[in-house]
């Protein structure tokens, strides 16, 4: 007999850096068996929860017998499919996984937003959050104060009407970097905002909830629903990302709002600007075609990972001056992530590796940043229970 659908979990008392949740759909069944492989257990950080991310409404018997044997699926209370669910499903994804996660880990510092074609080094994820809470802290931001926007940031702005030459994508603008002039209506447009882009992303836990409240893709959602035909205008194809970045601008307010860009040299894909091949410091790898096949690459990805990483050892935040205001007029740090010093000793994080094979380079001076703490401290509070 099928299991029945289970939204959502009841509530954790466990604390977390972070609640990660894997945004994919059902049919791509290979992703999640390849995360699986490469995600056992004993490699999960303690300090982190993971979960595969479906809409769960009419979920089929597959599904459901999915979520059971693995018990690493979160159901939310949406449909499956529909009329160019491709367009409004990875929203619906996300504001239900935000909304499960601010009321099933109450107690996560984070809330992180991932894709299910991406691989990614989850100890070096970890590493990078909490140095970057760390050097937060030492700014004189902690937890519950802090409002941090992470991610590998790039840019856009978000046009009033669909622009037909872009086949009916609003935004316009793009630049790899975070935005840091202020946000404003520009000829016919709405930025420029920073967005961190979409195979990995965080949030402090009080702006997911700010969304949450706002609910600021409800509208666009309904306009898609309703126009199921079109695919420009009223109906134009939103980037989920980019949305999400807009959206953080819009709606957040509060103290210490702070967009932290993660560095380039964290992230790597198949083609475009980061096609160059993988650093040691890499700890996101996106599967832009979208065919199980290529994802046989997280294998190779592993593997060099396990003996070429570079970990952070101290991450400095250097933020830009004047403070960027966002579009709904309220301050922001803009602020980059600047790895002071790599663990091993040495260790050259933003060398490009090809074909998974560093050139030999003089190693660095091998400095070690005995002021900066062992990421067993760091860790130590969200591991205690």
């Amino acid at each position: 007999m099928a299991a029945d659908v289970q939204f959502c979990h009841p509530p954790s008392s466990t604390s977390l850096l972070a609640a990660i949740g894997v945004l994919g759909a059902f049919e791509r069944a290979e992703f999640r068996a390849s995360h699986r492989a490469l995600w056992s257990h004993a490699n999960v950080p303690c300090s982190l929860v993971v979960r595969f991310i479906l809409r769960g409404l009419g979920a089929s018997r597959a599904m459901r017998d999915e979520a059971a044997a693995h018990n690493d699926v979160t159901f939310i209370r949406a449909p499956e499919d529909g009329p160019r669910a491709r367009s409004w499903g990875p929203l619906v994804s996300l504001m239900g996984w935000y909304e499960c996660a601010l009321t099933a880990w109450p107690r996560a510092r984070l809330l992180g937003k991932a894709e299910d074609d991406v691989w990614l080094h989850l100890p070096g994820v970890e590493a990078h959050l909490l140095r970057t809470l760390e050097s937060l802290e030492r700014a004189g931001v902690a937890a519950p104060e802090e409002r941090l926007y992470w991610g590998v940031m790039e840019q856009y702005s978000l046009l009033h009407e669909p622009n037909a030459s872009l086949r009916g994508h609003p935004f316009v603008g793009f630049g790899f970097r975070p935005a840091k002039r202020a946000c404003a209506d520009r000829r016919g447009g709405e930025g420029p905002f920073s967005f961190a882009k979409g195979p990995l992303h965080a949030l402090s836990a009080p702006l997911a909830a700010q969304l949450v409240a706002a609910r600021p893709f409800e509208e666009y959602v309904a306009r898609v629903r309703a126009h199921p035909d079109e695919e420009d205008g009223a109906a134009a194809h939103y980037f989920e990302d980019a949305f999400t970045g807009w959206a953080v601008s819009k709606f957040a307010r509060g103290d210490n709002l702070t967009v932290v860009h993660a560095g380039q040299f964290l992230y790597w894909d198949q083609w475009g600007s980061h096609y160059q091949g993988p650093r040691r410091g890499t700890v996101i790898f996106h599967a832009r075609l979208k065919n199980g096949g290529v994802m046989r690459r997280a294998d190779d990805m592993t593997l060099f990972a396990r003996t070429q990483h570079c970990a952070p050892r101290r991450i400095e935040l250097p933020c830009y001056e004047p403070m960027a205001l966002g579009c709904n007029g309220e301050q922001w740090r803009v602020c980059y992530a600047n790895p002071a010093a790599f663990e091993p000793p040495g260790c050259d994080a933003r060398a490009i590796c090809s074909n998974f094979t560093c050139a030999p380079k003089e190693a660095a001076a091998a400095r070690v940043d005995r002021a900066a703490p062992a990421i067993e401290e760091l860790r130590a509070p969200y591991c205690a229970g």
